[in-house]
């Protein structure tokens, strides 16, 4: 198990990219997100058909071809607006969020902002306003 109280130093995700598209990644295709900190990293992800997320430590991301259907491609994205403000950042603590169903992400809290991420169908949503989508999930204290 990784101790948490690292800086973040780079942040990329793992996207579905179909073959016909023109951009490089699309926010809604994310499947994978990988925090590289000081001393290992931190890899979230859709937890195949449950409803949560699943996190592993010291992980690296792996691209993959999926033949006519695209590719799961891995992309950068520590320089765009939403992840900008976490390089450098120390990642402090991170908590499970719940809706009424039961468990559907994680709360990632750092020292300036928080970050949470929610398993949407096969997706990863990523939300720097807590409760963004409606107020209808929580953290819960365990």
């Amino acid at each position: 198990m990784i101790t948490l109280n690292q800086k973040i130093v780079s942040v990329k995700g793992l996207f579905h990219v179909f073959p016909t598209e023109d951009s490089p990644f699309d926010f809604q295709n994310l499947i994978e997100i990988y925090f590289g900190l000081e001393r290992g990293s931190l890899l979230i992800k859709c937890n195949g058909s449950k409803e949560n997320l699943a996190c592993e430590f010291n992980r690296e991301l792996e691209s993959v071809s999926l033949g006519e259907y695209g590719a799961f491609k891995i992309f950068d994205v520590g320089g765009l607006d939403l992840f900008r403000p976490l390089q450098g950042e120390t990642l402090r603590d991170m908590k499970k969020l719940y809706d009424i169903h039961g468990e559907i992400g994680f709360r990632l809290l750092f020292r300036h902002t928080l970050l949470d991420l929610i398993n949407w169908g096969d997706e990863l949503l990523v939300l720097q306003q807590p409760n963004a989508l409606s107020g209808e999930y929580f953290c819960k204290q365990e």
